[in-house]
């Protein structure tokens, strides 16, 4: 059948208001609902799980609609004491389950707080700011929990070894600090000791110092002279350049500068003009300037090079005394501080071994200083919590009398209990204050059997509906519906007797209200509804080929189950 399902559409009346719900055959929950009002015109596109913390879902839009959307996300519940009731909370009390009945009351255990918080809020037995508080406090106690286990966790680790024993640690860090003070002492001693014993070279100290300075400043003129030694040759090289250009330019011609007649495959004497092929006596006398200028900076050349030569003998000569004083002075200080040598590098060791197994301990005891930081969260956690219940404390959290509105609602399960006669009933039914959940004869719910405990659920949910028409106001939306109720009771004709009284509850048990005006719907999905209920109730049938429940399909069942039986057993095959 669900090749065929494209799309499903539902028509509510909530409140003041009638609205059309459509959403696609594929149940993708983050596939958007379509929301249209009673003339079609599309209002809200919603998803029915929100891929944001900002994004609306249909639960919100749907308990906006029934005014109690801010009360139920006042109560903040999960593990981490952040997930809110939502619309699927809710419809746990208004939509009982065929494979559900027999199993449980609303929820699933793992669920019954969730059950009773929305009870709380459904019947005024809370209020949001109460729920909020209440909220907050679960919330520190599951952080003081958390916080408990990681101090015993440390606790136990610690105590299984005398080297993570914070006695032991804090004893032997104290030692520690004693002997790491008297080995600074000593080793400070000791390096004042051998100081003043190597006084006495200060004069060489002196002197290699000054020898030093020396060196420095030879070094530095051999530096200034090769730099002038540098721009010498260089400027003999550029008189050079200058003489060749001008004799490469008088010497060779390529044309005539009057008639342009090529010259190039003339042959032109050495030292002769390339134009006339006179001798050049004019240009040489014309260069004889250059000569000199040359000959001048040849001069510097050599005279710069001796200069260099000098400056770097002195510098090695006093690079020689500054290493003639080193060794000399190393030598002296060499036999004066043998001595002390051996008793400072023990001294220090002593020290840094000191100091190593310090920061070790320091390790090791970080654990016991983490204890006691969370011990202290813990004190400031349980100050909070004692100011969070001093605040819940002033405000009155029952907006209805608990024990009046307990027995008003068990005379309602009893009435109910007692008009499905249910086997072996002694007569006993309440709702436990505590649990919100039904004893019947002294037994829970699960202590029953199969057909009893559906009865049960079925008085129960019938019971608070019941009590929601008749003595309101509360937030129980006035909607419940039942898949199958009779599918956990047997065949018998008792079973059939039974199933038919668990009917009758809902006429006898709800239809009776008096003058009260309160709108409520109930729907039961049977496909085998008592003939005389059916005559007492608005009767909706889906069947083939009639009235199928989606026009167009085959039945997707075949044949009926009593026809198969009747062509097997006559002998055909089946």
């Amino acid at each position: 059948m669900s090749r065929h399902l494209r799309a499903i559409e539902l028509t509510a009346r909530i409140g003041d208001e009638t609205v059309r719900l459509r959403r696609g055959g594929r149940g993708n929950r983050h596939e958007l609902v379509e929301v249209r009002d009673e003339t079609g015109t599309l209002t809200h596109r919603l998803p029915v799980q929100s891929r944001n913390a900002s994004e609306e879902t249909l639960s919100d839009w749907l308990l906006d609609l029934l005014g109690i959307r801010d009360k139920l996300n006042s109560v903040s519940l999960g593990r981490g004491g952040n997930a809110p009731l939502t619309f699927d909370d809710l419809l746990h009390y208004l939509y009982l389950p065929q494979d559900s009945l027999d199993q449980r009351i609303l929820f699933p255990a793992s669920h019954d707080e969730r059950r009773r918080a929305l009870f709380d809020l459904l019947f005024d037995l809370s209020n949001p700011e109460w729920q909020k508080l209440q909220g907050e406090i679960r919330k520190v106690d599951k952080q003081i929990r958390s916080t408990k286990t990681q101090v015993n966790r440390f606790r136990n680790f610690l105590s299984e070894s005398e080297t993570t024993n914070v006695q032991a640690i804090t004893s032997e860090i104290a030692t520690l600090k004693q002997r790491e003070r008297d080995a600074v002492n000593r080793l400070s001693q000791l390096r004042d000791n051998a100081q003043n014993a190597d006084s006495a070279h200060a004069e060489l100290r002196r002197e290699l110092e000054a020898a030093r300075a020396r060196a420095d400043t030879a070094e530095a003129r051999v530096d200034q002279v090769d730099d002038e030694l540098r721009e010498a040759r260089r400027r003999v090289t550029a008189l050079d350049r200058e003489s060749f250009e001008t004799t490469s330019t008088i010497s060779h011609v390529e044309h005539c500068p009057a008639c342009r007649t090529d010259l190039t495959g003339r042959e032109t004497p050495p030292g002769h003009c390339g134009l006339c092929h006179e001798p050049l006596t004019a240009p040489e006398s014309a260069n004889a300037g250059n000569t000199d200028a040359r000959q001048r900076a040849v001069d510097t050349v050599t005279s710069t090079e001796a200069r260099a030569g000098r400056a770097r003998d002195e510098a090695k000569a006093a690079r020689a005394e500054v290493d003639r004083l080193r060794t000399l002075l190393n030598e002296r200080s060499a036999t004066t501080l043998a001595p002390f040598t051996d008793a400072i590098s023990e001294a220090a060791a002593e020290v840094e071994t000191i100091r190593t197994r310090l920061s070790m301990l320091d390790r090791l005891r970080e654990p016991h200083d983490r204890i006691r930081q969370m011990q202290d969260e813990i004190l400031d956690l349980r100050k909070q919590r004692e100011e969070l219940e001093n605040r819940k404390n002033e405000i009155a959290p029952l907006v209805v009398d608990k024990e009046s509105f307990f027995e008003t609602l068990n005379n309602e399960f009893r009435d109910a209990i007692d008009i499905q006669q249910v086997p072996w009933y002694a007569g006993r039914a309440r709702i436990d204050p505590d649990t919100y959940l039904p004893v019947v004869d002294g037994q829970s719910f699960h202590e029953h059997g199969s057909g009893v405990k559906c009865a049960i659920a079925v008085a129960y949910s019938v019971a608070l509906m019941s009590y929601a028409i008749k003595f309101g106001p509360c937030d129980m939306p006035m909607l419940l519906v039942i898949d199958s109720p009779r599918k956990n009771v047997g065949n018998n004709d008792e079973d059939l007797a039974f199933s038919r009284r668990i009917y009758r509850n809902f006429l006898d048990q709800i239809a009776v209200r008096g003058e009260l005006a309160r709108p409520y719907q109930v729907i039961v999905a049977d496909n085998d509804l008592p003939e005389d209920i059916a005559k007492q109730v608005k009767l909706v049938s889906f069947d083939y080929p009639a009235t199928p429940f989606i026009p167009g399909i085959e039945d997707p069942h075949g044949e009926e189950d009593d026809e198969v039986e009747q062509r097997y057993y006559g002998g055909e095959p089946d």
